[in-house]
This record gives C-alpha cells, sequence and structure tokens, in this order.
C-alpha cells in the first residue's frame, strides 16, 4: 500500500504538472513543481532504486521494473519516476477496445470523416517540401504534389529528419532509440492451456539481460517476451472456439542485427518461444496453428518508417524527456510538426494519443 500511494502522487505529479504540458524550456517545464515535489519525484533515483524503497523481492522489483525495456532502457538506470507504469496498470486496469485496437484507428478515422477530413491510404509521401526555412507542402512518390504551409509528420521524428527532410550528419539530432521488436500473430486452433489474457516472460537474470539487449546490441540468451490472447476477453476477435495470439519480443535495433536474415531469425525465435512456453506447460501444438503472420524489425522500419527498427521511438533517458526530447514543433522549419513515440510527451498509446492534443495547440497557438 506504501507503493501505490507513492506512486499515486508521482503519477499525478507527473499528468498535471509535468507530462501535458508544451514546455519552452527546462524551466518552464520544471517551474509548476515545488521544492519537495521536485525531491520526492523519484527523477533522482534509478528505477530500481526507486522500487527497493518498497519491495524485497528481486521478482516483483524485475517485474515492475521490466517497463523499462519499452522507455528503452533498464531499471538500473532509467528515472525512478516511471514507477508510475506499473502502479497505471494496477491502478486504471488494461483496457481492450471491443473489436480490438484496429476498432480504435476505425472510430478515429469515422469521426475524422464526420469532420470533413479527407484520408488518403496506400500513397507514400516521398519528401517534405521546404522554401526558405518553411514548409510549403508534401510530395507524394508517384510525383504528385499536396500544398500546406502545415504539415504534422506522424513517422518517427528521426525518420522524418532523415528521409523526409534529407538531413545527414550532424543536421540529424542524435537519438537514442528504444529496441526494436520481432511480432508474431498466430491463428489457433483451440483455446491454448493454462495461458491468460497477458503473460510476460522474464529472464533469471535481469541486469544481464538488460545489459546484453540495450547496453551491448545483442540478443539475450534467456529470451523475454509478451504473450497477449486478446480472445481470452473478446472471443469475437477469433472463430468460435479458436484463439487469437500476439508475441512482441524485444530485439536490439536493426543496426545491431545486421548479421542475421530476418527469416532465420524468426524462425529461430519462434522455436525458442515453443520451447519457453512448454516449460512453463503452456501447450501450442504446432499442428494447432491455422495461421501465421510476422513483422520483423526490418518491416516495422519500412512499413511505418520507425527508426532503426526502434519500437518505441526515442528512449526516456532522463535527458531525452520533456524539453530535452525531440520537439513537437520543429525548430528549424516553420509549419513543421511531430507527432508519435518520438516527441513529446513519450512512447506508449495513451502517451501519444496526449501529444496529438498537445501537438494540436502548439498549431493552433502558432496560427496567424
Amino acid at each position: 500500500m506504501r507503493f501505490l500511494a507513492d506512486a499515486q502522487r508521482k503519477y499525478r505529479l507527473a499528468f498535471d504538472k509535468l507530462a501535458c504540458r508544451n514546455a519552452s524550456s527546462v524551466w518552464d517545464w520544471i517551474r509548476p513543481l515545488t521544492p519537495a515535489e521536485a525531491w520526492n519525484s523519484g527523477i533522482w533515483r534509478s528505477l530500481d532504486g526507486e522500487l527497493r524503497r518498497f519491495f524485497r523481492s528481486p521478482r516483483i522489483r524485475e517485474a515492475f521494473g521490466s517497463y523499462a525495456m519499452y522507455l528503452g532502457g533498464s531499471p538500473y538506470r532509467l528515472p525512478g519516476l516511471f514507477s508510475i507504469l506499473a502502479y497505471g496498470e494496477l491502478a486504471q486496469g488494461l483496457w481492450l477496445p471491443r473489436g480490438g485496437i484496429h476498432a480504435l484507428a476505425r472510430a478515429i478515422e469515422s469521426l475524422a470523416a464526420g469532420l470533413g477530413v479527407r484520408i488518403l491510404t496506400g500513397h507514400r509521401v516521398r519528401r517534405i517540401l521546404v522554401a526558405d526555412s518553411a514548409v510549403t507542402g508534401a510530395e507524394l512518390e508517384d510525383g504528385r504534389l499536396f500544398e500546406s504551409p502545415v504539415i504534422v509528420s506522424n513517422v518517427d521524428a528521426p525518420s522524418t529528419e532523415r528521409r523526409l527532410l534529407g538531413r545527414t550528419g550532424g543536421a540529424a539530432r542524435a537519438v537514442r532509440m528504444t529496441p526494436s521488436v520481432m511480432t508474431l500473430y498466430w491463428g489457433m486452433r483451440r483455446k491454448p492451456a493454462g495461458a491468460s489474457h497477458h503473460t510476460i516472460f522474464l529472464p533469471r537474470d535481469a541486469r544481464r539481460n538488460y545489459d546484453s539487449l540495450i547496453g551491448r546490441g545483442r540478443i539475450p540468451e534467456e529470451l523475454p517476451f509478451y504473450m497477449s490472447i486478446a480472445t481470452e476477453t473478446d472471443p469475437s476477435l477469433a472463430p468460435e472456439g479458436h484463439s487469437a495470439i500476439f508475441l512482441l519480443v524485444p530485439l536490439p535495433l536493426l543496426s545491431d542485427l545486421e548479421s542475421w536474415n530476418m527469416d532465420e531469425l524468426a524462425g529461430h525465435l519462434k522455436s525458442r518461444i515453443l520451447e519457453r512456453l512448454a516449460r512453463h506447460g503452456i501447450a501450442l501444438e504446432r499442428e494447432n496453428l491455422l495461421v501465421e503472420r510476422t513483422l520483423s524489425p526490418a518491416d516495422w522500419a519500412e512499413r511505418f518508417g520507425l527508426h532503426d527498427g526502434s519500437a518505441f521511438g526515442a528512449a526516456h533517458t532522463l535527458f531525452q524527456m520533456g524539453p530535452f526530447r525531440f520537439p513537437n514543433r520543429d525548430p528549424a522549419v516553420r509549419g513543421l510538426y511531430y507527432a508519435g513515440a518520438s516527441t513529446t510527451p513519450g512512447t506508449g498509446l495513451p502517451m501519444v494519443a496526449l501529444g496529438g492534443e498537445m501537438t494540436a495547440e502548439r498549431i493552433l497557438h502558432d496560427l496567424p
């Protein structure tokens, strides 16, 4: 209960005074905090150090510290403020839109269409057009031009710089990224025995695992991964009696996987996953696997513009938070704005949604 009470205070502090504000400077960012709030925020301790204040069990600390992997660091280095992630799930729960996450995208599409927004899909952008340090429009791969004084890029911000603006070398911001992922999508004939909606498989030696994955850019010897069986909550996501299974395996960045063939890597990971599941008594017989799709780090980079295959955008190190993070308004190009995981306030669906609202506020403020 002490942990929940402390994390609740941090949670309210983060969302009421820090995360959801467009700050123009470090001082502007921390100005709403009292000295006591700043001192007790946990930002001066590591996440693991913060968890040690409340838990003796290393297993509990490793479970709550595992969120660090998706923030691009280890619990031994990321700020203790991120204890709010475990609190958020414990206090607020996990929510699944009826029909799956894709139903959320469809609902937003419907809302936009009702407001008169024209949506073009299947049209890749070749470059953002700039003249006299201001946006003038965008050029599609088929050569068509769209003129506009304002552009919001939802492509990963570092990818926008390098691939759509052509910034290279010192002109491109140096950013530390979160790991890449291999994602596997399985349609199974039966409900897997011994599994629930959410399961996270952690390594026995967490510190060594983080060092391999994030510190040295290597695939850990003991593979951590996440498994979701959404049909446990919403059976309509698969035919009656069948299961839809999603697996996410954190991996080093694409630039650290150059020696791997992606198809061979997918097969290697699948075998290791099935072995680990069998050790835990979760039966997924290969003959019951009816549908199988895989997205490799290379697929994520190419299809969705994720820089170096990084799945969760820029890492949340101390100096990539708040005003230190990739800004949602380009400092060098007037009329160019960013949304997504690498800009403020950060990664994850809730934060990205809040970030879209913050970017909209920027645009409305800047419009003449």
